[in-house]
């Protein structure tokens, strides 16, 4: 074979393991799942995802469960420094107080 044919194969190869070695599985089971054993095999059970079966995994579609999540992501608020905020804001609005002797 040609010498830049041979190189032009390794190159392709070596494409072709990255492409695969980067792309995540299409179909999570309950012991790989990001939500956890149970809350995935529950929210399959429940109807929520629509999952497969194979053998005893049971199989859900990665989109399907990135959906999930995306849509139930939570935000969380600390209570105390939005309180400080607050507060620190009506001060400001206050202005200095000034105690009398």
């Amino acid at each position: 074979m040609n010498p830049l044919r041979d190189a032009l194969h390794r190159a392709a190869d070596l494409i072709a393991d990255a492409i695969e070695v980067d792309k995540a599985p299409e179909w999570i089971d309950q012991n790989s799942s990001p939500l956890g054993k149970s809350r995935h095999l529950s929210l399959v059970r429940r109807g929520v995802l629509q999952g497969h079966k194979d053998g005893r995994r049971v199989l859900v579609r990665r989109t399907d469960i990135e959906a999930y999540l995306t849509k139930r992501q939570v935000i969380k608020v600390n209570e105390k420094a939005e309180f400080e905020r607050e507060v620190a804001k009506i001060l400001a609005a206050v202005g200095p107080v000034r105690r009398s002797a």
